[in-house]
């Protein structure tokens, strides 16, 4: 019935948006701290090695990216998943 799949809708896709908030307000943070981690600390070339701070960037950035496209992939799912009522 209609009901029922209204609610199995809801059930299923009631995550969604704190998923989505999540990934966005928290992927960027530990992207950021990432990439400024080398200037912040000075052992930090142990932990990474000695790379250029444009490579380090262009790493960050790539990431960014990724959050971006698993947002978009996570909210395709939310459209994909209705059941049309």
């Amino acid at each position: 019935s209609r009901t029922e799949k209204v609610k199995d809708y809801i059930e299923e896709l009631g995550g969604v948006p704190e998923t989505l908030l999540s990934i966005g307000m928290i992927g960027p943070i530990i992207l950021a701290i990432l990439g400024i981690a080398p200037q912040l600390m000075e052992g930090a070339e142990e932990l990474f090695g000695s790379m250029d701070q444009g490579l380090i960037m262009s790493i960050v950035n790539g990431g960014l990216l990724l959050t971006l496209v698993g947002m978009a992939m996570i909210g395709l799912k939310a459209h994909t998943k209705d059941p049309g009522l």
